[in-house]
């Protein structure tokens, strides 16, 4: 991921508590008009903007972002969604800004996107893009010897 911010003068650092976005309750109500201000700034990347529009609530316009997205892009951000990013998780981000009171630009991003599976939005998202990308079947499959295998038969 990579975000380039053009302004006139440098971005100013974000006030973020990170610590008390520990608590689900304060993240729930905090994350959400941290990710609308963070939008505004213009976020150029498609996988960011699906995850802060996510986190600020916007399904619909997340939606509208991952349908433009070619088939690996979607999977690799469906991955991310389902928290199986290797680059971090939210766990992950509040330990690496933990006691940050106030964080640049491009790390709260950072802190914002992480926070996206954590979003009721995130599992809708992917069950919504996945029946309009692929076709899935569950089919038994049986042996010579009798038995039967399970298999997941996956076709876009």
């Amino acid at each position: 991921m990579c975000w380039v911010l053009l302004a006139a003068t440098p971005p100013k650092d974000v006030p973020v508590d990170v610590a008390a976005l520990a608590q689900p309750t304060n993240a729930a109500r905090l994350m959400p008009p941290l990710a609308r201000a963070l939008l505004a700034t213009g976020i150029p990347d498609p996988q960011t903007r699906v995850e802060l529009e996510l986190v600020a609530g916007d399904a619909g316009a997340a939606d509208a972002v991952i349908r433009r997205l070619n088939v690996f892009e979607a999977v690799d951000l469906e991955n991310v969604l389902n928290n199986k990013d290797p680059f971090g998780s939210w766990s992950d981000a509040l330990e690496r800004f933990k006691g940050s009171t106030s964080l640049s630009v491009n790390d709260a991003i950072r802190l914002v996107a992480a926070y996206a599976p954590e979003t009721a939005g995130a599992p809708q998202l992917i069950e919504r893009d996945q029946r309009r990308r692929f076709a899935v079947q569950h089919v038994g499959i049986r042996t010579s010897d009798g038995v039967t295998l399970a298999a997941v038969v996956v076709r876009s």
